[in-house]
């Protein structure tokens, strides 16, 4: 398994070095990292530190940040932006800073999802900063409670503002109603995938296609794949706590004879454990019809594991009515520190309160 690798090395430190340099080389093309496990996000390409190359220089239009390795909610998937007065907004989202507003008329910008999420931090990139007077407003499904958050870090570097919120709840809608002349551009972060290239193992294995590491190799056209048994399980561990906030599974919805296979997923269970193998957290799909992915949103908490069960009784051929569990990928998403750009996340974890130490972290937005 591809977690071992520098596991069974005990002899001289120079040995050592050599090895993860040459290492870091030889990752596949689109990846890099001193184990390749981080996955490149760019437009054209990434060197082997990541750093994006060739003629476009932009991170792809779901991600920001370090390396391009921050999910961007603002262009997800059911995310819907307008502006009032009425107006395009796609210089908003082109990752473009000299694509700005230039209507002083601007009044407002909302961002609408259709689904929860929880908010963690966001960026405003500007032409210039004129104030750190903005007003972010935050809605709730079914809810007319509206919550301020005023807590705005200018960067020292760049004209960017960092608005950082501990919002214990579920957020729907972000309106913001200030500072928008010379705005160029919005980031609201969905973390870090802390999954890919993690030790993971599954209750059994259907072929040899189908490894229970197919599920964090970054590649949705590859899949894990249990026997047919009455409880079939997928675990994760990672390689540290980490901050998790959201975790996605990306569903296989048709087999290789082109028989649809999404049903598979339904009803599933999925456990997050911290470091002592408490349950943190517990999902239970409730689901009718199959979806292509299922996105769980949980408040963020330091969780170790991750683990997924299949409960649907699903009939294929001449296989018994018993679950059988495949994934096309599993996504798991946090945050080294709120408003952090960093993702290699080195983080002292506090065991007696169960919390991850961001009060000697560097890489904050400040």
């Amino acid at each position: 398994m591809f977690g071992n690798t520098l596991l069974s090395f005990t002899k001289s430190t120079s040995w050592i070095l050599i090895l993860l340099h040459i290492t870091s080389d030889a990752c596949d093309k689109g990846w890099f990292g001193e184990r390749c496990q981080y996955k490149c996000h760019c437009q054209s390409d990434c060197d082997k530190e990541g750093q994006c190359v060739g003629n476009d220089t932009r991170c792809d239009s779901s991600w920001f940040g370090t390396k391009c390795q921050h999910y961007d909610l603002s262009t997800t998937r059911g995310a819907t932006i307008t502006a009032s007065p009425k107006q395009t907004t796609q210089w908003l989202t082109d990752r473009d800073s000299k694509t700005c507003n230039n209507d002083p008329k601007l009044q407002s910008l909302t961002i609408v999802w259709d689904k929860d999420y929880i908010f963690t931090w966001m960026r405003m990139v500007y032409r210039i900063v004129l104030s750190k007077s903005v007003e972010i407003l935050f809605n709730q499904l079914n809810s007319i409670k509206v919550l301020n958050c005023s807590t705005v870090i200018l960067q020292d570097k760049e004209p960017t503002l960092g608005i950082h919120c501990n919002l214990n709840f579920l957020v729907r809608q972000i309106t913001i109603r200030s500072l928008l002349v010379d705005l160029c551009d919005v980031y609201i972060s969905g973390g870090v995938n802390f999954a890919l290239k993690q030790r993971v193992m599954q209750s059994s294995n259907y072929s040899d296609l189908y490894y229970a590491d197919k599920a964090v190799d970054g590649d949705l056209t590859t899949f894990s794949h249990t026997k047919h048994e009455e409880r079939p399980f997928w675990s994760m561990t990672l390689s540290t706590p980490r901050l998790v906030h959201r975790i996605v599974l990306q569903n296989r919805m048709m087999d290789i004879h082109g028989v649809s296979v999404g049903e598979r997923l339904q009803n599933f269970e999925l456990l997050a454990l911290d470091e002592n193998r408490y349950i943190r957290f517990y999902h239970k799909d409730n689901s009718t019809l199959p979806m292509s992915n299922y996105t769980v949103v949980m408040a963020m908490t330091s969780i170790l594991e991750i683990k997924v069960y299949a409960t649907f009784k699903y009939a294929y051929g001449d296989y018994p009515m018993v679950p059988v569990l495949t994934l096309s990928e599993v996504e798991v998403y946090g945050e080294c520190c709120p408003g952090s750009l960093e993702f290699y996340c080195n983080l002292v974890h506090k065991v007696e309160t169960n919390q991850l130490d961001c009060s000697t972290h560097t890489d904050l937005l400040r």
